[in-house]
Parts: structure tokens; C-alpha cells; sequence
């Protein structure tokens, strides 16, 4: 249930892309230390702040993730490669 701090556009073609929503499950930066600071204040302002991005990120992967077929899926690559 927190935010991740990524480059812009970083997950655009990437797997991570259905669970990486801008100022949602992450915070879009330009990559030098101006913009990653002004991101970590921004998600930790106060704790209310950080605490309704963390409720955020922790309702959409709840949303997102089906827990049971991934177990399943990683059962049968674990059988597959055994």
C-alpha cells in the first residue's frame, strides 16, 4: 500500500503498466533529485497524506490482483521447471 516514485513514461510498455496509475500507485518524475524530492514531500506532507495514498495503492491492488490464480500460475510454473 504505497506509492512508488518513477521516472516518466519508465512503465509505459511495461508490465507494470495496468498498476502504475499517476498520482494513484505512483508519482511521475523527471529523473534528477529536484523532482524526486518534491515527490517524497508531496506524498509526505503530513501523515493524513500519506495515509490516503497508502489506502489508495492498497484498494487498487486489491482491485487489480486475483490472488488465487496467481497462486495457481506460480504453482504451475514451479511444477514446469521441477
Amino acid at each position: 500500500g504505497r506509492p512508488v516514485i518513477i521516472p516518466k513514461k519508465y512503465y509505459k510498455y511495461r508490465t507494470g503498466n495496468r498498476y502504475l496509475i499517476p498520482d494513484v500507485t505512483c508519482v511521475e518524475v523527471d529523473w534528477n533529485i529536484h523532482s524526486i524530492t518534491s515527490a517524497i514531500k508531496k506524498i509526505t506532507v503530513d501523515v493524513d497524506t500519506a495515509n490516503q495514498y497508502a489506502k489508495r495503492c492498497y484498494d487498487i491492488a486489491n482491485a487489480l490482483f486475483d490472488y488465487t490464480h496467481d497462486i495457481w500460475r506460480l504453482k504451475q510454473w514451479i511444477y514446469n521447471i521441477l
